[in-house]
């Protein structure tokens, strides 16, 4: 980039997160980067302090600050600007949903290692329709032998998973929502950011989340000997 002065208040969204992420490490192009973030920090932070604060009431979690969060989100958002693929088109509120999108994700996640980090307890993975795992076990709590076959045989089945795979599943296991049928479905921000992520689209990701639940869910019913 050159270092000239440049208006960002005429860029839409995703243009800022395009420019602090194609910045350059020079004094210049850093101060820009700083000004393209602070005005998506102006545009967004009440939203994403909003999306913290119901993720901390349906989660029944304390420790989380949404204020905290929130700034810590556009830290993140800063590092990894250059991760964020504009499909807008160039449309205003395209890019607006898409930025979001993916700020929501970005939110999210941090608030998710947040509450692991303070869990007491069994975490819960929903699969499916039916089941809910125990992705740990507390402390000094014996399990039985078919239990640990059936998280063994878990543990081993999503290693074997490719990244897009674990993404698809981890995604709807921490954030999808039971719907009335009993099934699992991701709020849109959620799903236009796996969509972004993934590069595949809305009927594909049911289909791949489908079909890796089912599979898990085998191991659930029948857990390998080994």
């Amino acid at each position: 980039m050159n270092a000239v002065s440049v208006d960002l208040t005429q860029d839409n969204d995703a243009g800022l997160v395009a420019f602090i992420g194609a910045a350059s490490s020079s004094p210049a192009d850093r101060a820009l980067a700083d000004s393209a973030l602070r005005l998506l920090f102006d545009r967004h932070f009440g939203f994403i302090k909003g999306v913290l604060k119901s993720f901390s009431k349906t989660q029944g979690a304390i420790v989380i600050d949404p204020d905290e969060m929130a700034i810590a989100t556009f830290r993140k958002a800063f590092c990894s600007a250059d991760t964020f693929r504009d499909t807008s088109g160039g449309c205003p509120e395209a890019a607006r949903s898409l930025v979001r999108a993916w700020l929501c994700t970005i939110a999210k996640h941090l608030a998710q290692d947040e509450l692991r980090k303070h869990a007491r307890g069994p975490s819960r993975v929903l699969l499916d329709e039916d089941f809910d795992v125990a992705n740990s076990t507390p402390r000094g709590t014996a399990i039985s032998p078919t239990a640990q076959r059936r998280l063994n045989g878990l543990q081993a089945e999503i290693d074997k998973l490719s990244e897009t795979d674990r993404d698809v599943v981890m995604t709807y296991a921490n954030f999808g929502t039971r719907t009335a049928t009993g099934g699992l479905e991701l709020h849109i921000d959620d799903r236009l950011a796996l969509e972004l992520r993934t590069g595949l689209e809305r009927d594909t990701l049911r289909q791949r989340k489908s079909r890796i639940f089912r599979r898990l869910r085998l191991i659930i019913e029948d857990p390998p000997t080994y």
